[in-house]
């Protein structure tokens, strides 16, 4: 009888480990993983077979592993599975007990549901520590370009969400690391002609911990529209205070038509999406769009003709009720390039951006604000900053980035060429 079983185990371990491979052969390939948010591992060629065989068997047991069939799905569930066991530290993920109410709720204090709350390594790995060199090459291609345009450049550093709900994470260790990357973009500023504009003091220090975190999704690396709001009304101040634009430019909390999606939707964030592919019903949605969008026009090219606004920025309200709201269907699409004009704006200005993810949800803050805003994001293909800064007669040029990023892209976007080159 033993013997049987055992020749059942075996058969059904082949069976199933043949099965597996089978399905890992036919499947469709795919070089990134959601689940984990990494790169997967590439099927070796045969050049190394001939060159180090170990090195090749090495490599391949890498990309099987990598490339099992249905590996996400196990992972999704493996991942609920520890989550239902109640542990704290899930797949690199700190989860922590918070209570559900926002600023002043009654239920403050009470179980949320959220799986996934205030966390200081939702990375997935440490913090990305910028090298202080790299500030500086960042700077000297900055200053590079500024010197052949007639504009003011300056560098805005907004908090990530490490920084920002440090005390509550108790993420000390990251926290010292934002800080000190924040002051290597300084330095590497220093010796350059680019001002160099942080916010996240002030927001640090004019908002209180519970206010930063309804700021922010729980289930999500980037703040809420509130928290986008309350970022842009301060960029806003601190470039007035710099005489950049007028005070009497900024806009109002009455500029806009503000709406809070809570309870009547559900919410999709990247680390729910990524984690367990379930969306959140325990997530503040604050929502804001400019009130009068009469004079508005929206353009996704250079040269084009103008498009609809939903083409560009999404406002989640036209999608079916039951289907999850995310950060870009609240926000912009991650667009290589568009643009706003508005001849009734609060500054007679034009504008140009470029970012990372976290200026999506401040874009019809600055719309509201600028006579043309022009957006670029330099990890998509969009028209050069050459031609950009000439067509469009741009008197500002923003680069709104958080503090752990100093970005190639944009480096590599500032240097490209008419011919597609980038300089080295």
């Amino acid at each position: 009888m033993n013997r049987l079983g055992s020749i059942i185990t075996a058969a059904v371990l082949f069976g199933s480990t043949a099965i597996g491979g089978v399905g890992t052969a036919v499947s469709p390939v795919s070089d990134f993983s959601q689940a984990e948010n990494r790169s997967l591992a590439q099927l070796p060629a045969v050049e190394v077979l001939r060159e180090d065989p170990a090195r090749f068997t090495a490599m391949l047991d890498e990309w099987t592993a990598d490339h099992f069939v249905r590996r996400e799905q196990i992972i999704t569930a493996y991942t609920n599975y520890l989550l239902a066991a109640g542990k704290k530290n899930v797949r690199g993920l700190l989860t922590l007990e918070e209570g559900g109410g926002r600023s002043g709720d009654a239920n403050e204090g009470e179980a949320s549901g959220v799986p996934f709350t205030i966390s200081s390594d939702y990375l997935f790995s440490p913090v990305f520590t910028v090298v202080r060199n790299r500030c500086g090459w960042l700077f000297d291609n900055i200053d590079r370009v500024q010197q052949k345009h007639d504009a003011d450049f300056v560098y805005i550093m907004v908090p990530e969400k490490v920084l920002s709900l440090a005390e509550a994470s108790g993420g000390q260790l990251d926290e010292a690391l934002c800080r000190e990357n924040m002051d290597f973009i300084k330095a590497g500023a220093g010796d350059h002609h680019v001002k160099v504009i942080d916010i996240c003091q002030r927001i640090l220090s004019e908002y209180s911990p519970k206010e930063r975190a309804d700021m922010y999704y729980k289930t999500d690396f980037h703040w809420n529209e509130l928290g986008a709001y309350r970022a842009a009304e301060i960029i806003s101040m601190e470039l007035a205070e710099e005489g950049y634009i007028s005070a009497a430019s900024i806009p109002t909390a009455a500029d806009f038509y503000w709406r809070d999606l809570s309870g009547a939707r559900t919410y999709m964030g990247d680390l729910s999406q990524r984690l367990t592919d379930q969306a959140s019903d325990g997530e503040f949605i604050p929502f804001y769009m400019p009130a009068d969008q009469s004079a508005l026009k929206y353009y996704d090219s250079l040269n084009g003709s103008p498009v609809d606004r939903n083409t560009i920025i999404a406002s989640g309200l036209e999608e079916p009720a039951d289907v999850p709201l995310t950060y870009n269907t609240l926000s912009t699409y991650n667009l290589g390039y568009y643009r706003v004009e508005n001849p009734a704006a609060l500054e007679d200005k034009r504008v140009l951006i470029l970012k990372d993810s976290m200026q999506n949800a401040t874009t019809d803050f600055f719309t509201v604000m600028f006579k043309e805003v022009n957006i670029v994001d330099p990890r998509y293909d969009g028209p050069l900053f050459s031609d950009i800064m000439k067509q469009r007669n741009i008197d500002l040029v923003l680069f709104l980035y958080h503090e752990n990023n100093v970005s190639t892209e944009l480096m590599n976007y500032i240097k490209r060429e008419p011919d597609g080159t980038v300089q080295p």
